[in-house]
């Protein structure tokens, strides 16, 4: 069977947004900010900090391990590729299979064997170039250490794959493949800033508050997202996806710069964000479960974030636009 080989693009920008105090999660290699995470362990007089309690508890298991494991990374770590082949020729509305390979080094080794990060070995998030269209998805893992995917495009056009893993011996990577997409109905929607922060998202009602209250190149924001039902009453039973209260994406409109980062466990002050009140203008002087995660961009421009969540096992996704300005310019809200 003739396999099509998607182009390799490894695109260099922001891969997390741990902020001013930012450390390396010792299991998957994450970028964690000390002060917003609740997950922390001292092995030896060293503090450790974890993304996750998942990640905390296999760090307990085997410290050693992971302790040598960042002592290596520190010195240098290795380079990776995302190698994307294809059963046939991916067309807009037809189911296409791939087969997707990380490889290291200038000898394009195959990798065999990943960390698991967040639940699962791999995280696929698909963008159409226009960031219309949003998909985040879960390969399966093959013995011989690639992975297998089947997934349908809705459009004609270019596809932006960015692949999140972590390698055993290596640094958490999250890296970009471009694939085409043959068919009529292209992709083609004008991206421009949303001028409300609430919305409609099919039976829930949300709300976007941002700290400060306009996004600026290289500064940490603080976006916090309240869920409400159809008649406006808070929804208080949100639940775990993925190991975290909530993930989300940020992709820039030229595609080359993503962040993926997960809902906080804590400010900065120590409150808990699930339980603390959102500005009170904003959310109508009530209190309203919320879920917070700290952001920081690094490129000026527009930017699609999705923000993902779980409920009542179902995953609910909230598109946002964001504009982030130059560190000089005049700060103006986002309303």
């Amino acid at each position: 069977m003739k396999k099509f080989l998607a182009i390799v693009v490894m695109t260099a920008g922001l891969w997390s947004s741990a902020g001013a105090h930012g450390v390396k999660d010792p299991v998957c290699r994450m970028d964690v900010d000390t002060h917003a995470t609740a997950y922390q362990k001292e092995f030896k007089g060293q503090t450790y900090y974890f993304c996750s309690s998942a990640c905390q508890k296999r760090f307990e298991a085997s410290p050693e391990q992971y302790v040598k494991t960042l002592e290596i990374l520190s010195k240098g770590g290795k380079s990776f590729e995302v190698q994307v082949k294809t059963a046939k020729e991916a067309r807009a509305g037809e189911p296409v299979g791939m087969t997707i390979t990380i490889v290291s080094g200038a000898e394009k080794t195959p990798v065999k064997s990943y960390e698991v990060v967040h639940e699962q070995l791999m995280h696929l998030v698909m963008v159409s170039e226009d960031l219309s269209w949003f998909a985040h998805e879960h390969p399966t893992p093959k013995p011989e250490g690639s992975f297998d995917f089947t997934g349908t495009f809705p459009g004609g056009g270019r596809y932006f794959l960015y692949t999140d893993f972590t390698p055993a011996d290596g640094d958490n990577q999250l890296l970009r493949t471009v694939l085409d997409v043959g068919g009529k109905a292209k992709m083609n929607v004008v991206l421009a800033a949303d001028t409300s922060l609430e919305k409609a998202v099919g039976v829930y009602r949300v709300k976007l508050v941002m700290d400060p209250a306009s996004l600026q190149v290289e500064k940490t924001a603080t976006l916090t997202y309240a869920i409400l039902d159809a008649k406006g009453n808070p929804v208080t039973d949100m639940e775990p996806y993925l190991g975290a209260m909530g993930h989300l994406f940020a992709v820039h409109q030229a595609g080359e710069v993503v962040v993926h980062t997960h809902a906080i466990s804590k400010s900065s002050d120590g409150h808990n964000h699930q339980q603390h009140q959102a500005d009170a203008h904003s959310m109508k002087k009530s209190i309203v479960p919320t879920i917070s995660f700290k952001l920081s961009l690094p490129k000026e421009g527009l930017y699609k974030v999705w923000a993902q969540f779980g409920h009542r096992g179902k995953v609910l996704t909230i598109p946002f636009v964001l504009d982030v300005k130059p560190l000089w310019d005049k700060p103006h809200a986002q309303h």
